[in-house]
């Protein structure tokens, strides 16, 4: 999670601290995948049936986008080299 944001003001407070996934990304040799907000409004979204990632000009849907690709990107690479690893091996 990257902070909440109040629904109130807009504003985002780091309740967890900054930077914790990416630090223990960093120390356990992982990549960094990305962090998400604790928004009401993904609550509010879901609980109506409209998932936040449709709202186009949210913060909080370009976050779940950004982070599906990121993760549809990293599960590429490695089916790439997967296929690469079990080519080169003959199977």
């Amino acid at each position: 999670m990257s902070g909440f944001v109040c629904p109130n003001c807009g504003d985002a407070h780091e309740i967890f601290g900054e930077d914790g996934g990416r630090t223990l990304a960093d120390t356990v040799d992982v990549p960094y995948l990305g962090s998400l907000p604790l928004d009401p409004a993904i609550r509010v979204g879901a609980d109506a049936g409209e998932p936040i990632v449709r709202q186009d000009d949210a913060k909080t849907a370009e976050a779940f986008r950004d982070l599906a690709a990121t993760v549809a990107n990293k599960v590429g690479v490695l089916r790439r080299h997967h296929h690469q690893t079990t080519t080169d091996d003959g199977a």
